[in-house]
């Protein structure tokens, strides 16, 4: 139970006793994995993700060092594998929300109590949908410029937004 208050504090005041990315992670994880029922579950995996993308993206940084020139390969290896794993996270995230959001009634009218919960819900399911193909995006970058993964994905990626903005 007490790492389920602290993942909860962590997750809506960005304040565990350790700021150490490494304590940050276990308190989500521990909180994830003790109530993946929990109202704000799929908010504890977006932050999760976020965590996770962010070490990427440092991976990512340091494969375009010219003093890693060769170790280039394997830091962005170790970037894409950040990045998968911060999709499967946004993933789980989304598929919270889409359920939640499916439960709702398709017309709510704007004087309802529900409108106002099935909006936010829809709003953290479009996020999510947006994080997967920013992930995508990540993805392509951790490829180098011009290669046939990198296009493949960055075009993957390009189709994810167009998706979204259609919606």
């Amino acid at each position: 139970m007490a790492n389920k208050k602290r993942g909860y504090i962590l997750m809506n005041l960005g304040s565990p006793d350790s700021t150490a990315v490494k304590d940050v992670r276990t308190y989500l994880d521990e909180f994830l994995k003790n109530s993946p029922d929990h109202p704000e579950a799929g908010a504890a995996n977006t932050e999760l993700a976020q965590i996770i993308v962010l070490k990427g993206k440092v991976e990512l940084q340091q494969s375009r060092a010219p003093g890693n020139a060769a170790q280039k390969a394997e830091i962005q290896k170790r970037a894409r594998g950040y990045f998968a794993e911060a999709r499967q996270v946004y993933q789980t995230a989304y598929d919270r929300f889409k359920e939640a959001y499916d439960k709702f009634d398709k017309f709510i009218p704007k004087t309802d109590k529900r409108y106002e919960a099935r909006e936010e819900i829809f709003n953290k399911l479009v996020q999510s949908q947006l994080q997967l193909a920013v992930m995508t995006y990540e993805d392509g970058q951790t490829h180098d410029r011009g290669t046939p993964e990198n296009k493949k994905l960055l075009t993957e990626a390009a189709a994810a937004f167009d998706q979204i903005h259609a919606r």
